[in-house]
């Protein structure tokens, strides 16, 4: 099976109350998920030739998902911090997905991707230009892994 790009770098968590989000419950899910993903990252890294780890990743990202989806459910909330991080876990999901042979689940989270995408567009103008250009380089990045994964066939 054909691999895309997983975004392997462990999130920095900052443990300000307010470092994600002014809502205390948020910024506290927000600081859980990112802890989450932190753990699988680990199995995904490690998962070479183990289903077992890349399903323990798999089920890891997920969690996390789980605490951001509410969050993000509609687009982009407009903080560079939490649209990177919404983009990277997506991008996991699918990957882990193509990497376990479950191309529905691959396509449904790249899917996913694209539609967070295109809403970062109307967000980023707030942000100074360094940082807008960098998200809207890993933008571009995980969009291209994402219209990949909806182009692969099934083996």
């Amino acid at each position: 099976a054909q691999t895309f790009h997983c975004f392997t770098q462990a999130m920095e968590v900052v443990s300000s109350p307010t470092a994600y989000s002014e809502n205390p419950i948020a910024n506290e899910m927000i600081l859980s998920a990112m802890i989450i993903w932190n753990m699988a990252i680990v199995y995904h890294c490690t998962s070479r030739g183990s289903g077992n780890r890349l399903r323990r990743a798999y089920a890891l990202y997920l969690k996390s998902w789980n605490l951001m989806e509410s969050l993000v459910c509609h687009g982009s909330r407009g903080n560079h911090m939490i649209d990177f991080f919404t983009q990277a876990l997506l991008n996991n999901l699918g990957g882990c997905c193509q990497e376990l042979g479950h191309n529905d689940d691959a396509r449904f989270w790249s899917d996913q991707l694209i539609f967070y995408a295109q809403s970062i567009g109307t967000s980023m103008s707030d942000e100074p230009s360094d940082v807008s250009a960098l998200l809207q380089e890993q933008t571009n990045h995980f969009v291209l892994n994402a219209i990949m994964r909806l182009q692969c066939r099934p083996s």
